[in-house]
């Protein structure tokens, strides 16, 4: 996929394909629900990246319910969840672009009652929870890179020929990775 003017190697579309994808793979791993993974095309926020305007290129969608619901019981596991995201874009491309860690510790604040996250704090969630995404990278990294490539496909055999977003229940999520949940 070729890049663009948020990441000029690899693309809008591929970093949110992997960092999607990881949130994810990480929430079958956990055990945490969600009912489908949506990724936009390109040609949709397109006009949005150029004015800078905000924009949301995907998003798994929770139940019904608030951010408490799931961030609460386990603040670790969720903070490994959303940190996923962030996490593959890393290690698969090797830089991030701009916005996702933020939109994703705005739902672990939310869930936990909080509306700033401070510096100190939030090393310490890190050093929380960074350990164990390094312990799961090796046995998560596989089904990560195929739902990615199977997003990425997905979206590129869509081209600019809708502007429906490409769209993916939990069931099939679960299929394409081979995670039984």
């Amino acid at each position: 996929m070729p890049g663009d003017s948020i990441c000029p190697i690899h693309g809008t579309l591929r970093h949110t394909a992997v960092h999607e994808a990881s949130h994810a793979v990480h929430a079958l791993d956990q055990g945490i629900p969600f009912i489908h993974l949506t990724l936009h095309l390109p040609h949709t926020y397109a006009e949005d990246i150029r004015y800078r305007r905000p924009f949301m290129p995907g998003m798994l969608t929770m139940p019904p319910g608030s951010a408490e619901d799931w961030v609460g019981p386990d603040p670790v596991a969720a903070l490994v969840f959303l940190g996923a995201g962030t996490y593959a874009e890393q290690k698969l491309l090797g830089d991030l672009i701009p916005g996702g860690l933020a939109r994703d510790l705005d739902q672990f604040k939310r869930g936990l009652g909080l509306t700033v996250l401070t510096p100190a704090a939030g090393k310490d969630w890190n050093a929380r929870s960074r350990p164990i995404l390094d312990d799961r990278w090796p046995s998560l990294e596989e089904p990560i890179q195929t739902l990615a490539a199977e997003i990425t496909d997905r979206a590129r055999d869509a081209g600019a020929n809708t502007n429906d977003p490409i769209v993916l229940t939990r069931s099939e999520i679960s299929r394409i990775c081979g995670i039984t949940t």
